[in-house]
């Protein structure tokens, strides 16, 4: 009878389960994911249940672990089991707009291989090295800004990897990209058209704001809609983060090439930390007048999914990889739903990927890893300073600061924002100095290791400290290394502290003034200078977890018996 490991997955429980079948998969071992609850005899005789999106990995006599993980359970005779095996994917977070960071620090502590590409990779063919593409929330041009370095041919080149079995995961403007979209947005933006691949359409469509009415920005309440390998173990209703994003309703039969899509997540309503859009700039719309109350009765999804070609379609109009409160870095429960994606990319048939040299190391000088481990520290430092002299000023006397002016979000306004995310910085830059030690520490742990997967998962650290791209590669924000995005926080915060004496006549878009306001400079979002060192921290929790799991796969491989995993 053949013995199993099986990897709980429930909340709590399941980030660590999935990043542990990552590893086991990428050690050689061949994890399966519960398609449904299930049952199993451990070693004592006690008949134990599983919920479904659990892992059950044969064990192989000749392969043996050697002790089980924390938490998991040794078992036989499983009843109820069934569900694919998954194998090792890489992903690809597109780097030319928006902030990928969120994304890829989920990703990557979950044990799946993350990888940043551009516009130019994907225009070489980078996505055949590929199985997932994540094309994140969107810069200050939004959709506009990912689409145009692309063009035509970017799009088609995208479109192409998917048809050909590969999936693509939108959030946000990512999401909106790939969809059926406004008339007046396709005429401003006509590649669009290349890049649509799954029925459905942006309910919430429209040209005041970029093709899109925005809902608000905060945490709303969704249902799950349908039971789908990306909802598996997921239940009733969560809460999501949502910023401006689109809404979906079915459209089945408009796009050539693509099935029926399904409704994943429905919309439920607003709660405290959630700011309509009628609300942003102080007005007192009543939430029953406000979109997201007719998202709700529309039963609008938020994330929905479908194939095209032989490949797969996901995308949340929500933000499942962002966190629930202004500092969106701690991403949390919604996240599952990503993983789900993961994986259910994994059950497909594919090749075995495993760790290497990221795209663009030879743009940089090589030397040491974490050689700018002493340059991050002064630049994360620099990066306060400037935002306590923010907090020195008076803010009381700052008109910009007025709730017509500064826009709300999260359910507050942006007088007690600038407060709790200037105050929120001396936290961020320590927890910095914290994983540039842990990354420290791996580097030193693992110097003589000469795995290929570590080798590579080192290559990338000193990148990922000092990366900055071309700038003709025309990036609306995207990604960058941890030092150029200090430097940019620290511009920002400065800038923000020369024109805080600055006036503005009031104006119904409430990001009318994003690269002029002390507010929308230092606070105001997460393009903002708050936003950008929450982001460079993610950075650095992605290198470190990917450092981590290479390790943890080459001490499996090696095959000692007190191997973690």
């Amino acid at each position: 009878m053949t013995r199993y490991i099986v990897l709980p997955a429930a909340a709590g429980t399941w980030t660590r389960a999935t990043r542990r079948a990552n590893i086991l998969a990428r050690a050689g071992h061949a994890p399966r994911w519960a398609e449904t609850d299930f049952t199993g005899l451990t070693d004592d005789g006690v008949e134990r249940a599983f919920g479904a999106g659990s892992f059950a990995v044969p064990v192989d006599p000749a392969r043996p672990l050697g002790h089980l993980p924390e938490g998991a359970v040794a078992a036989t005779g499983l009843t109820g089991f069934d569900g694919p095996q998954v194998r090792p994917i890489r992903i690809a977070a597109y780097g030319n707009g928006g902030a990928p960071y969120n994304h890829a620090a989920a990703f990557a502590a979950m044990g799946f291989l993350t990888e940043f590409v551009f516009a130019e990779d994907i225009m070489a063919g980078c996505l055949a090295d590929f199985d997932m593409l994540v094309m994140p929330g969107g810069g200050s041009r939004a959709m506009f800004g990912q689409l145009d370095p692309l063009g035509e041919a970017g799009c088609r080149k995208i479109a192409d990897f998917v048809r050909g079995g590969g999936m693509y995961l939108g959030s946000c403007a990512g999401a909106f990209d790939a969809s059926l979209v406004s008339e007046g947005f396709v005429a401003a933006c006509p590649q669009q058209v290349h890049l649509r691949m799954i029925n459905a359409a942006v309910w919430n469509d429209g040209d005041a704001w970029m093709g899109l009415q925005s809902p608000g920005v905060g945490v709303i309440r969704s249902a799950v809609a349908a039971t789908h390998p990306v909802t598996r173990g997921v239940q009733g209703e969560i809460d999501m983060t949502h910023y401006n994003g689109p809404l979906y309703a079915l459209r089945q039969g408009a796009v050539d090439g693509a099935m029926d899509a399904v409704g994943l997540m429905r919309v439920v309503g607003a709660g405290d930390a959630f700011t309509p859009a009628e609300q942003f700039l102080g007005a007192a719309t009543p939430l029953d007048d406000c979109l997201v109350t007719d998202a709700a009765a529309a039963q609008a999804f938020n994330a929905v999914a479908g194939a095209y070609g032989a490949g797969l379609v996901v995308l949340f109009g929500s933000h499942p990889e962002f966190g629930l409160s202004l500092d969106l870095g701690d991403w949390g429960d919604p996240a599952r739903l990503m993983a789900n994606a993961g994986l259910w990319q994994a059950s497909m048939a594919g090749p075995a990927r495993a760790e290497r040299i990221p795209c663009h190391i030879g743009d940089l000088v090589t030397g040491p890893p974490l050689a700018s481990a002493s340059s991050v520290c002064s630049a994360a430092a620099r990066v306060a300073e400037a935002a306590a002299v923010l907090q020195r000023r008076d803010a009381t006397v700052a008109g910009w600061l007025d709730s017509t002016l500064a826009m709300s979000s999260f359910g507050a306004t942006g007088r007690e924002i600038w407060d709790r995310n200037l105050a929120a910085v001396p936290g961020l830059v320590a927890q910095i100095a914290a994983e540039l030690d842990g990354i420290a520490d791996l580097l030193r742990d693992n110097a003589d290791t000469v795995d290929p997967g570590v080798a590579a998962a080192r290559a990338g650290v000193e990148q990922a400290m000092s990366f900055a791209p071309p700038a003709d590669w025309n990036n609306d924000f995207g990604y960058e290394g941890v030092l150029p995005q200090l430097e940019r926080a620290r511009s920002m915060l400065t800038a923000a502290d020369t024109g805080f004496g600055l006036t503005f006549a009031p104006d119904d878009n409430a990001y009318a003034y994003l690269n002029e306001s002390p507010f929308h400079l230092a606070v105001g979002s997460y393009l903002s200078a708050v936003g950008v060192l929450s982001n460079s921290l993610l950075l650095l929790q992605m290198q470190k977890d990917r450092l981590k799991t290479a390790t943890r796969v080459a001490a499996l491989v090696s095959g000692p018996a007190t191997a973690e995993v």
